[in-house]
């Protein structure tokens, strides 16, 4: 019973401070993984900026705590263990002696010696093995609950009935008072913001960084659901559609084009796999890329998404992408600043393209550039998630040249 109570006391004790010591090294382990994931993602910008040394500075520092960490993490380990393998040997010696003494006396036989060592044994044995497993089973037991809030995150919608059929979608799209945030400490990317367009149309957002013009498209593609408000395609209620079958309706080109490991090809046909040679050729050619694929030794067989993209120059990628979107037989087109990284030739290439697009698509754009501007039917102009302007392209650039004043 001595034995079992200083158990529970060593327990009490050094129990806690064993686990804040796991858990800072599984921290320390994670910032070290991160680190090294952002060395090599981003090793030419910090060559480019000459940023080697403080990067070292600061891997040295965060490798340096969690080899610390984990040094501590091991070194409390292996002392509990030496321990409570030392308690367990004391006992064993106690029990030993006293009952020597109880036998030479007269007082125990040497059968009853014999049970009570291997009773000591039994009950001390399976609390040493829970101590010394303590370490294992507090990272076994992280990692559950890092497993478990990640199964417990919504899903989308894949399943059930949806009235979306992409043959019959129109492109009709309006936007009534919704709202949203991407947290609940944060303030509103969008609030109360409406708009329509009608099939076919072609509609430009503009506003400052920050005013909410990316996190609109990012609604009407599916991949946020308002908070506030209805998001309607075609008088269908986006919250009521299947995700998957919504983003087969549209045709969406981020502001950062990522392209995947794989041929030309391959990453064109990503949202449209039956596209055939010809219909791979004709969207190249709508992006104006053509050409620059053909020139290529492998041509749309190509390899891309590795160390070799960075090759090519950004306008091509740019073009790579609306291509890839142009692939898709979507009638709704969602461009986030598709002018960003363009030059001069590139950019008058893609205003030819919208050129040819308008009215066979409808497209919704965010651009600062009076140019793109200028061919929308009608503009809006966000403000801190609200709308600030709704009108024709040449009254919201001669807004925002006042502004820019």
């Amino acid at each position: 019973l001595a034995m079992v109570a200083a158990y529970l006391v060593l327990g009490l004790i050094w129990l806690p401070s064993l686990d804040s010591r796991i858990k800072r090294s599984g921290k320390a382990r994670n910032d070290k993984q991160r680190m090294l994931i952002e060395t090599l993602s981003g090793r030419r910008e910090i060559k480019a900026i000459g940023g080697e040394t403080t990067w070292w500075q600061r891997f040295r520092e965060i490798s340096g705590e969690a080899v610390l960490s984990n040094h501590k993490t091991f070194l409390s380990s292996n002392i509990m263990s030496s321990v409570t393998q030392g308690l367990m040997t004391l006992s064993g010696v106690s029990v030993l002696g006293l009952g020597t003494l109880r036998v030479l006396e007269g007082e125990m036989s040497m059968g009853a010696l014999i049970a009570v060592m291997a009773l000591v044994w039994r009950v001390l044995s399976p609390l040493q093995s829970a101590f010394l497993s303590f370490s294992k089973f507090e990272q076994t037991s992280k990692a559950i609950r890092q497993i478990n809030k990640l199964m417990q995150l919504k899903p989308e919608r894949h399943n059930g009935q949806s009235g979306l059929m992409m043959s019959r979608i129109e492109g009709r799209i309006r936007v009534d008072r919704i709202s949203f945030r991407y947290g609940p400490d944060q303030d509103p990317a969008l609030l109360g913001v409406s708009f329509e367009v009608q099939p076919g149309e072609m509609l430009a957002i503009v506003g400052n960084t920050g005013s909410g013009k990316s996190t609109i498209l990012k609604l009407i593609a599916g991949m946020y659901r308002p908070q506030a408000g209805s998001l309607a395609i075609d008088d269908m209620d986006v919250r009521q559609l299947n995700s998957l079958d919504l983003r087969r309706a549209i045709a969406y080109v981020p502001q950062k084009t990522k392209l995947f490991h794989g041929t030309i090809a391959q990453n064109m046909r990503l949202n449209n796999g039956l596209a055939t040679d010809r219909e791979i050729e004709e969207a190249a050619r709508e992006a104006g890329i053509l050409d620059d694929i053909r020139r290529l030794p492998d041509g749309f067989d190509t390899r891309i998404g590795d160390n070799t993209t960075n090759r090519f120059p950004p306008g091509f990628l740019r073009g790579l992408s609306m291509a890839r979107a142009f692939v898709s037989p979507a009638r709704i087109l969602l461009l986030d600043e598709p002018g960003a990284s363009l030059d001069q030739e590139s950019d008058r290439r893609f205003i030819e393209q919208l050129k040819l697009l308008k009215g066979r698509r409808t497209i919704i754009m965010v651009s600062h550039r009076p140019s793109h501007i200028r061919l929308a039917d009608k503009v809006i102009m966000l403000d801190q998630g609200s709308v600030r302007f709704s009108g024709a392209a040449d009254d919201a650039i001669a807004l925002l040249l006042e502004n820019a004043s």
